[in-house]
């Protein structure tokens, strides 16, 4: 048994012209890419991870380090944000089919993961995940692709 059809004539110009917008997906990688990475250090902002759960609250011991030594963010103790440096790392990379965001700081992944830290791993730090997609982030994706498309029909 076989099925067939037929694509009606009007349809086919609208095909064509889709096809054609495909061939260079790197203008759609680079928005899908600046709208994670946006989110992304937003999240440094409402200390949440892309599921909206609050990360875990600084631990005594750390509160009272960041008082000791004086250091930024003592008044309104803002998680993984003391100095910045994690959350200006992190980056997007894109090309024609692929769009990425990441940092390559050596302790972020223990801060998006969770683990031993310190000297001697003698730390526990809970997962305080930044990375990810949230539910607006995929909306946001899903009207960037309908944007970059919609010209083409």
């Amino acid at each position: 048994m076989a099925l067939s059809f037929t694509l009606a004539d009007q349809a086919t110009p609208d095909l064509r012209r889709l096809l054609r917008r495909a061939r260079n997906l790197r203008p759609l990688m680079g928005a899908i890419a600046g709208i994670a990475q946006a989110s992304t250090r937003g999240r440094f902002e409402t200390s949440s991870g892309p599921d909206g759960t609050k990360w875990t609250p600084l631990s005594a011991v750390t509160l009272a380090a960041k008082q000791k030594r004086g250091g930024k963010g003592v008044g309104e103790p803002k998680i993984l944000v003391e100095t910045a440096h994690l959350k200006r790392s992190i980056i997007r990379r894109y090309d024609g089919r692929t769009a990425e965001i990441g940092s390559n700081l050596p302790y972020a992944a223990v801060h998006q993961l969770g683990g031993q830290a310190g000297r001697g791993h003698a730390i526990t730090l809970p997962a305080r995940p930044y990375l990810g997609l949230s539910g607006a982030d995929e909306r946001a994706i899903t009207a960037a692709i309908r944007t970059f498309f919609a010209g083409a029909v």
